[in-house]
């Protein structure tokens, strides 16, 4: 019997009461340098966490690496886009994307060249990528409000 994923799906935007959005955490930081680099547009992010520590994980001396899944996301109109990044430190690699609309989910050469200990099946990214199209609001912006996670990152310490 074919093993199954169980995984978690993390936001990591706020939304301000001017409809500001802010990426907060290490996602970010990745999503920042996706940005400069691809020249992707996103309005959603939000990280995967899996159940499973061998997932896209590589075996090393010391054990597995500590690599870390992010969604990108971009509401477009009356369409998604959801792609799929392995990041490690401060870059990454596009694995897999699909806009709602196509319905069938686009690899990378770079995915199919990574070498893992458990790579995702095609049912499996297909899993991730239809919870999120069935449920956006998974991955939707947290609204910020007075005291909230987006005011902390900007005060500075008291003395």
């Amino acid at each position: 019997m074919p093993t199954t994923i169980t995984f978690t799906v993390t936001p990591w935007m706020t939304r301000t009461n001017n409809d500001d959005l802010q990426a907060h955490g290490r996602a970010s930081l990745i999503a920042t340098w996706i940005a400069i680099t691809t020249g992707r547009t996103y309005n959603r992010l939000a990280t995967v966490k899996f159940n499973d520590s061998a997932t896209l994980q590589q075996r090393q001396d010391t054990g597995l690496t500590d690599f870390w899944f992010i969604i990108l996301a971009e509401e477009i109109k009356n369409d998604w886009l959801l792609s799929f990044w392995i990041a490690q430190e401060n870059s990454g690699w596009l694995a897999a994307y699909q806009h709602r609309g196509d319905g069938q989910i686009k690899w990378t050469q770079a995915y199919a060249d990574f070498a893992c200990e458990r790579k995702l099946t095609p049912a499996e990214i297909q899993r991730i990528f239809a919870g999120i199209f069935a449920h956006p609001s998974v991955i939707a912006p947290i609204a910020s409000e007075p005291g909230s996670l987006k005011e902390m990152d900007t005060q500075k310490p008291q003395p």
